[in-house]
């Protein structure tokens, strides 16, 4: 498994921007119920730093600057927290992050934790952001402290979350929040309206859905837990794999009109808005789906299905007899694409490779991609757009 890049999959490899990440610890200690990050790693009561991953990271910096190319921004993490309470003691995450303002190196930080507003970790994430190398991403299930404490017992109060970050919003420092997981009726509690005007007042930049996914099993224990039997579920998973429980996540009609409302609300108040891992591509309202546009340095990011679906908006289709001509004409353009790749360290050019080939496969196979958005259809022949009464009738006018 490559140390720095998230493994290739069906949906990760269309969808995500961010697969090069650095995971400084073995577990996390938040003991969120809902915690995706159990079907990937193996249970350990022990939370111990991951030395190797500092070391590739370092290098991977150091080679990038280097050689003068753009960085492809690393998330800070994705399976664990990085501010949880054993960073105080090991320190890991603070020697990233000054690995990333030596070398210059894009950094995308996401937390529940609270330890980056104590320095030193908070004067060296301040030099960060404000140098543009650096975007500060808070996780959120719900503003409200209560409900967090049944869903994430040992996280922080989102409330103190929010207050914290705000500290770095009213610094114009760029402050992402993520509404993960998105709970329909319960992240925007107790109103749409309400929920955006306190993320407006905290000066956070832009927004993140991405909806609950859970296994199987899982989901009469969560539907009591949050009383609420009318949610929906669908199944997320593509196809079965060997020794994992099928995984499923809130249904599509359970969830779109709140993002629809969201993104309404979030557009009057000048915010970003943007789904995770949803294919909702005509929902968002920026450039790319984490937030990476607020970086002011220079970066570069892997194209994904979101790229190919804003150019389809222009031309309506695709010939698939044409489109590795029509990749590298236009999205190649601004995108990283493999013929570019051999630039960048093997380390993480040879993964991103197999994620290309892998998101290609993807828009060539009806089923997968009709799977993966529901906005694009694939054919015999080509890729095109569906127009689509229910996602016209929830689309913003």
């Amino acid at each position: 498994m490559p140390e720095l890049v998230i493994n290739v999959s069906n949906i990760i490899s269309p969808l995500c921007y961010s697969v090069i990440r650095f995971e400084p610890f073995t577990a996390c200690s938040h003991s969120c119920i809902y915690c995706y990050a159990q079907w990937y790693r193996s249970t350990s009561d022990s939370i111990k730093p991951r030395l190797k991953a500092l070391k590739e990271f370092k290098v991977l910096a150091r080679k990038t600057l280097r050689q003068g190319l753009k960085p492809i921004p690393i998330r800070i993490s994705t399976l664990v927290d990085p501010f949880q309470p054993i960073e105080e003691l090991e320190r890991i995450v603070l020697r990233a992050l000054h690995i990333a303002l030596d070398y210059e190196y894009s950094v995308i930080i996401n937390t529940k934790g609270l330890l980056y507003s104590k320095d030193p970790w908070r004067s060296v994430i301040a030099r960060l952001l404000d140098r543009g190398l650096g975007i500060l991403q808070i996780s959120i299930t719900t503003l409200d402290d209560g409900c967090a404490k049944i869903l994430e017992p040992v996280a922080p109060p989102p409330s103190t979350r929010l207050a914290v970050a705000k500290e770095f919003g009213l610094s114009n420092l760029p402050v992402v929040l993520r509404l993960s997981p998105f709970i329909p009726h319960i992240s925007t509690y107790p109103s749409v309206d309400e929920f955006v005007s306190q993320l407006a007042d905290a000066k956070v930049s832009h927004i993140i859905v991405e909806a609950l996914r859970i296994e199987q099993s899982m989901i009469p224990r969560i539907l009591q837990i949050l009383k609420a039997p009318h949610l929906k579920f669908e199944k997320y998973s593509l196809g079965e794999a060997p020794n994992l429980e099928p995984v499923y996540r809130i249904d599509l009609k359970s969830r779109i009109r709140d993002y629809v409302e969201l993104q309404q609300s979030l557009i009057k108040k000048g915010i970003g808005f943007s789904t995770c891992k949803e294919g909702l591509f005509h929902l968002h309202t920026t450039t790319d789906c984490c937030g990476v546009y607020l970086l002011k340095s220079p970066y570069i990011l892997r194209f994904t299905l979101y790229d190919v679906y804003r150019d389809l908006l222009t031309v309506n289709k695709i010939d698939l007899n044409d489109l590795e001509t029509f990749l590298e004409s236009r999205i190649c353009r601004y995108r990283l694409c493999s013929k570019d790749m051999k630039k960048y360290p093997k380390r993480i050019s040879k993964p991103l490779k197999h994620h290309e080939k892998k998101l290609l496969r993807v828009i060539r196979s009806p089923r997968h991609l009709s799977h993966i958005t529901p906005l694009i259809r694939c054919t015999q022949t080509h890729i095109e757009i569906i127009e689509d009464v229910l996602y016209q009738s929830l689309s913003p006018a």
